[in-house]
């Protein structure tokens, strides 16, 4: 398998960070078995593969729609015959995964419709998810290549990486003044506040994309980004239900 030939190809010591994996590298310290990672996958997807036909049947039949969708995307990112991660598909299913269905689908199960606003709502947060795997993959770069894991760092390089990583950026910011714009709400413009956090990463990149361990903090900042966020945006909506 692609996945345990990418587990033992040489890593650089100094390319392990938080976001590559995690500093324990259980799997490749031989800590957890890949068919024990395999099967607590299949457990995992399962599971909620059936919270969601209860869900479904019993309270919004929506959500059936919109969750057979996500599992998709969960199996075809890293398992034949899609392999999304490897062909380039990789941070479009996960953009969209956490972005527009988890976010409409949550919206859903709570009001029982779904509006134009709340598809709207979700593309900054799809944006942003996808910046995080995006440079994430810095750290990668080498191991990727080697196992022919063509994302969009591998495929571009890290310099033309760095300007799609920045579009991505632009693209979040740009949503949310056009949800403010289309929706009068002028609460939607409190997410403006993650943006300090976004322009640091995207300064820490600049500088430090060859030297993975200064670039952990663009990799923190592009987080940080994420999270302000998305808190900025659930206060935005929980002001507008009350006034």
């Amino acid at each position: 398998m692609i996945f345990i030939q990418a587990l033992i190809l040489p890593y650089p010591p100094q390319n392990i960070t938080p976001f590559s994996g995690g500093r324990n590298r259980v799997l490749v310290k031989g800590l957890l078995q890949p068919k024990h990672a395999v099967l607590i996958a299949i457990v995992m997807l399962t599971l909620g593969g059936l919270f969601g036909i209860y869900i479904s049947l019993f309270r919004e039949p929506q959500i059936f729609w919109i969750g057979t969708f996500g599992l998709f995307l969960a199996i075809a990112y890293s398992l034949p015959p899609f392999k999304f991660a490897y062909r380039g598909l990789g941070e479009i299913a996960v953009g969209i995964a956490f972005g527009p269905l988890i976010v409409s689908g949550a919206f859903v199960i709570q009001t029982h419709f779904l509006t134009g606003e709340v598809l709207l709502a979700s593309l900054p947060i799809g944006f942003l998810i996808t910046n995080i795997l995006f440079i994430n993959q810095y750290p990668d770069y080498e191991a990727d290549k080697q196992c022919n894991k063509r994302n969009w760092v591998v495929r571009l390089g890290k310099r033309k990486g760095f300007k799609l990583y920045i579009i991505l950026f632009a693209l979040a910011y740009l949503s949310i003044f056009v949800l403010f714009y289309i929706t009068k709400n002028p609460f939607w413009l409190l997410s403006f506040i993650s943006l300090p956090t976004a322009i640091q990463a995207v300064r820490i990149t600049a500088i430090a994309m060859d030297d993975i361990p200064n670039l952990v903090s663009a990799n923190i900042n592009t987080l940080w980004a994420y999270q302000i966020n998305g808190l900025a945006m659930l206060f935005s909506a929980i002001i507008k239900r009350f006034l």
